[in-house]
């Protein structure tokens, strides 16, 4: 016999699993991108490797972050579509 209800916790399990999962995934990469561009006082750069690398992290954050708010509207509606089912 199907338990609906059996199987609808596990599903809920599953997909706070991958949110957390997903959401630990955006933590590390914000720390990656806030490596890429060195302190303004390393002299081992030059100014144009400097200005390179803090370009390049801004391009990246832009993007991470829009990622971001992509992933959290989405989880919103699926969290907001599942609790009008209830």
């Amino acid at each position: 016999m199907v338990n609906f209800e059996t199987d609808e916790k596990k599903q809920e399990r599953e997909i706070d699993l991958a949110t957390q999962e997903i959401t630990g995934l955006f933590r590390e990469s914000e720390k990656i991108v806030g490596s890429l561009a060195p302190p303004s006082s390393e002299s081992s750069l030059s100014l144009e490797e400097r200005t390179v690398r803090f370009n390049i992290q801004r391009s990246m954050a832009k993007k991470l972050h829009g990622l971001s708010v992509t992933f959290r509207t989405s989880q919103k509606v699926f969290t907001q579509s599942r609790l009008h089912k209830k």
